[in-house]
C-alpha cells in the first residue's frame, strides 16, 4: 500500500543534504539480507542534495531486485553499486550477475504491475522510475553484453557543493 501511495503522490521531493555513502550502506543492509559485493562511490558523490527518504527507497528496491536476480542464478552472488557525479547529477548504477531482465519486462520498461517473479507485485521498478523522474532524472534498464542486468538511476541536480 505504501508503494502504491508513493506512486500516485505528486509532491515535489523534500531535498536536503545527506551523506550518500552512509545511505548506500544502510540500503545494502536493508535489501534482501544485505549483500552488496562491491560499493564504489566516486569523488564528488559523497554528499548529495535530494529527498533522502525517496532515494533510500529507490536504492533498496534496486539493490533488492538485483540481489534476488543474482542469487537466483548463484546463491552466494552479490551486486555492484556505483555512484558517480556527472555534471550536477548523481548517477547510480546497480549491476548484478543474474540472468538479466526477461524480454517482456524490458519491453514494458517500468510499467506498474510488471514483474517476472511469482511473488512480485511489479511496483518496485515503477516506483524507482517515479522517484527519479520526480527528481528531474530518469531510470534506465538493460541487459549488458557481459551478462546480468544493469539499472542506471539519474538524479538531477543532486551533487551538493562541499560545505564551507
Amino acid at each position: 500500500i505504501t508503494d502504491i501511495l508513493e506512486m500516485v503522490r505528486d509532491a515535489p521531493p523534500a531535498r536536503a543534504r545527506f551523506d550518500l555513502v552512509a545511505l548506500l550502506h544502510e540500503a545494502c543492509e536493508a535489501a534482501n539480507d544485505g549483500g552488496c559485493t562491491k560499493l564504489i562511490v566516486e569523488a564528488g558523490a559523497h554528499t548529495v542534495h535530494a529527498d533522502r527518504v525517496a532515494i533510500r527507497q529507490l536504492l533498496i528496491n534496486l539493490i533488492d531486485n538485483a540481489l534476488r536476480s543474482a542469487r537466483g542464478h548463484h546463491p552466494e552472488a552479490g551486486v555492484e553499486v556505483t555512484a558517480r557525479p556527472e555534471g550536477g547529477d548523481l548517477v547510480v548504477q546497480v549491476r548484478d550477475g543474474g540472468s538479466g531482465f526477461p524480454r517482456q519486462i524490458l519491453e514494458r520498461r517500468f510499467a506498474p504491475l510488471s514483474s517476472s517473479r511469482p511473488d512480485g507485485l511489479g511496483l518496485g521498478l515503477a516506483l524507482c522510475a517515479r522517484i527519479a523522474e520526480r527528481h528531474g532524472g530518469s531510470l534506465h534498464a538493460e541487459n549488458p553484453p557481459e551478462g546480468g542486468a544493469l539499472v542506471v538511476a539519474r538524479i538531477a541536480d543532486a551533487i551538493a557543493e562541499p560545505s564551507r
